[in-house]
């Protein structure tokens, strides 16, 4: 009987995953002409806008991943980011604001997406972990 409840719950985590109290885990991406900026720079700037820098103490008010993959161009990024559904927006009006304010790339298009079956693990861990909380 133990099993089956712990079976049972386990399921129930799967089909959860991007919730977690409030917060729920979303992604946008982006075509990026990157010209001849370091792709990193890319990430680091949705870094900067959420956090205000990209090596800073503690935990993120909204915990996010960025992979950018360059093997075509132009570039796609993948923002991968846990908020609260009433911040959801304005947490990507941020991160789409950083990425279009920079000099060094060209933003071609930004889309929202479901988290993808491949990204489930790192959505889970980022609701997992902590959020400083709002000022």
């Amino acid at each position: 009987m133990l099993t089956r409840r712990l079976a049972w719950k386990a399921q129930a985590m799967i089909r959860n995953v991007g919730r977690m109290g409030s917060a729920r885990a979303f992604v946008l991406e982006a075509v990026i002409a990157l010209g001849e900026c370091d792709p990193a720079a890319v990430g680091a700037a949705v870094t900067i806008e959420l956090c205000g820098h990209w090596e800073h103490e503690g935990a993120c008010r909204w915990p996010h991943n960025s992979a950018i993959e360059t093997d075509t161009a132009p570039a796609l990024l993948r923002t991968l980011f846990v908020a609260d559904e009433s911040e959801e927006r304005g947490v990507r009006e941020r991160i789409e604001a950083s990425l279009r304010s920079a000099e060094a790339w060209r933003v071609v298009s930004v889309r929202s997406r479901p988290v993808a079956g491949h990204e489930r693990a790192l959505a889970e861990r980022l609701l997992a972990g902590p959020r400083s909380p709002a000022p």
